[in-house]
């Protein structure tokens, strides 16, 4: 064999795993970013099924609580309502 010859090529990694940079992105808290990477790779054919169902744990942990939501939209309706009121009694 020649010198600085191999004798067998290794693939060339093409960065990280798709799973451990949403994970990692997951981690650092920006959700928003997170959410669509989960979901890809939570169907990516390459991933086994352990890590596909970890994608998808994650991923619905990115979702947004319907409780939480329901509690904002009355706090936006009940200041729109006190508003109204408020101007409504105004003399004058």
């Amino acid at each position: 064999m020649a010198r600085g010859e191999r004798s067998e090529k290794k693939p060339k990694p093409k960065g990280k795993d798709p799973l451990e940079e949403a994970i990692s992105v997951f981690a650092r808290g920006d959700y928003a970013r997170a959410a669509p990477m989960l979901e890809r790779a939570s169907h990516d054919p390459e991933l086994s099924e352990g890590a596909k169902s970890q994608a998808q744990a994650l991923h619905a942990a990115t979702r947004v609580e319907r409780g939480a939501l329901y509690v904002g939209l009355a706090s936006l309706a009940l200041v729109i309502i006190v508003i109204t009121a408020t101007a409504l009694t105004q003399p004058g």
